[in-house]
């Protein structure tokens, strides 16, 4: 059974990426002028004067690198000043309604694997921040992602337990999607483009295979040659280091086995 049947849908909503962009400054809109594809919601987890755009529906693979120049456009028009504190970020979903559990648990299985780098990368204040935990900082993530892959419902982590891991397990109960929260909250052309292009890369790669071989290929393939296979367009940005990769990979084994 996919994703959307448990949903009760009958067939995946249309659109692969939403996008959510928390922040915090000053002159921030209390509304966009024209037509957008953001609405403007309220977040309590911020403080001062802040705002959270969110897209208001998913948008086709590609279509995210315009809609966030909109975003850009509009912050400039109103001569906003945003201030990224360690309490914003950028949460991107990647829909999955269209996948059945067992390729959404390959999907978490490779994301693991990279999860120390891609964290890292997403800004030192990401690391071991309260609101995108990685599953080196909470381990009973694990868990609750071995709970999905016994039981494939989606119900089963449909809790509030889940949802502050840099990959939020309760997205998919709610939305039918993974919910990534690592990326820091930083609008400066080509962090946000970059960070959803890795997403679904690792989506891309996943997808299909089981959730052991990707394990097993990882020690045939040594952790710099996988990486490489998946993410080697984003080496130089990235910079994954061996402690990284093998640290990311034992989490990961942990699902699969």
């Amino acid at each position: 059974m996919k994703i959307h049947e448990q949903l009760g849908l009958a067939e995946p909503i249309p659109g692969e990426v939403g996008i959510e962009v928390e922040v915090e400054g000053r002159n921030l809109p209390d509304r966009f002028q024209g037509i957008v594809p953001w609405q403007i919601v309220g977040d309590g987890s911020l403080r001062g004067e802040n705002r959270e755009f969110v897209l208001k529906k998913p948008v086709k693979r590609g279509a995210w690198e315009k809609a966030l120049n909109v975003l850009r456009n509009q912050l400039e028009k109103n001569e906003s000043r945003v201030d990224f504190s360690h309490r914003c970020g950028v949460h991107v979903h990647i829909n999955c309604q269209g996948l059945e559990v067992r390729d959404v648990i390959s999907f978490i299985t490779t994301y693991l694997c990279f999860e120390e780098s891609l964290v890292r990368w997403c800004g030192d204040e990401r690391v071991g921040n309260l609101f995108c935990l990685r599953a080196s900082d909470a381990p009973g993530l694990i868990g609750w992602v071995n709970r999905l892959k016994e039981t494939g419902s989606i119900r089963s982590v449909y809790t509030d337990r889940v949802r502050y891991g840099s990959v939020n397990l309760k997205a998919l109960a709610t939305y039918g999607s993974l919910e990534f929260r690592a990326m820091r909250s930083d609008l400066t052309p080509g962090v946000i483009e970059d960070w959803v292009n890795v997403l679904l890369k690792i989506k891309d790669y996943s997808v299909g295979k089981r959730d052991v071989d990707i394990i097993s290929q990882f020690s045939l393939q040594g952790p710099q040659d996988f990486f490489n296979e998946v993410l080697g367009e984003f080496r130089d940005k990235i910079n994954p280091t061996e402690y990284e990769l093998v640290s990311g990979m034992r989490n990961a084994q942990e699902v699969a086995f």
